[in-house]
């Protein structure tokens, strides 16, 4: 894998797992342009995870191209954040268990609503398992004080 950017390996590490934030993932379409979609993730053993449906069209344009892009950034100062390259690959078995953690990282008791819908549906969730080729890494904190 290739770092590069402000942080070494270790440091974008620690921000992958420490952020609560969407990630941007962005996969070819079979016309050729971009799809840009917001995903809740983990970071697992250098592998970044999602889950999705497996009849939406994110998962379909993966299966027919796993070439990706993704970044994990705020919106909003101070700006910082990892971006990269990889492969993604459709993970059948796995999908509701990642399922399961990303509820876990992301919603509070407060939203056991929406945890309970997103599991009612959870017999049709697929793993999205990106293994990162390379990592871009930046933090403007230092000149936006």
């Amino acid at each position: 894998m290739n770092i590069s950017g402000k942080w070494n390996l270790r440091e974008v590490e620690s921000y992958l797992k420490a952020r609560v934030i969407p990630l941007r993932l962005s996969v070819i379409t079979s016309s050729g342009y971009p799809l840009v979609v917001s995903m809740w993730y983990l970071y697992e053993d250098r592998t970044i995870w999602c889950a999705a449906q497996e009849d939406s069209v994110l998962v379909r344009n993966i299966l027919k191209n796993g070439n990706c892009g993704f970044e994990v950034a705020p919106n909003e100062p101070p700006y910082m954040g990892v971006r990269g390259r990889g492969d993604a690959e459709i993970v059948k078995e796995n999908g509701v268990e990642k399922l399961r953690k990303l509820i876990e990282k992301y919603l509070d008791k407060k939203n056991s609503s929406l945890a309970e819908w997103l599991l009612s549906r959870s017999s049709n969730e697929v793993a999205i398992k990106i293994r990162p080729e390379c990592l871009y890494s930046w933090d403007y904190s230092g000149r936006m004080k």
